[in-house]
């Protein structure tokens, strides 16, 4: 009788593993995944900075439904620039909000010789707004 049990115990072990296994590779590859080059990506929205600033002041919900998750093309002034952070914030006291963009490593260095009055165009992916609307992932396109 031990032979019919040991054989049930392992049909269903033997498929519950791997399917465990393969659940966690497929786990690990994605959090191990780098995050899309925005360089080369094209923008779903292009805008000025006071423009999405202004959009987000006055209703944060229909900016949030339309631009949340979204690749946007943002031009404006850099208001500051934290290169320990890889933080850049365009705007200026015009500005109803301020842009945070947090930048791919090494892109603040682009615009660190121009000082913080240079104007830049950032491709970021928007993930909303806390304190200031955010973009992650971001790429200096431009700066005059």
């Amino acid at each position: 009788m031990q032979k019919p049990r040991s054989r049930i115990f392992l049909s269903i072990m033997i498929p519950l593993l791997m399917a465990i296994a393969i659940g966690a590779g497929y786990i690990l590859y994605e959090y191990r995944k780098l995050p899309a080059d925005l360089t080369e990506r094209k923008a779903d929205f292009s805008m000025s900075a006071k423009k999405l600033a202004e959009e987000f002041h006055l209703n944060e919900a229909l900016a949030e439904q339309n631009y949340t998750g979204k690749i946007l093309e943002v031009s404006g002034p850099v208001k500051e620039i934290n290169s320990e952070e890889y933080l850049m914030i365009l705007g200026d006291s015009s500005y109803p909000v301020m842009i945070s963009c947090a930048l791919k490593p090494g892109g603040e260095k682009l615009i660190l010789n121009e000082g913080t009055k240079a104007n830049v165009v950032i491709r970021g992916v928007c993930t909303g707004y806390l304190l200031d609307v955010q973009l992650n992932n971001g790429v200096i396109i431009n700066k005059n």
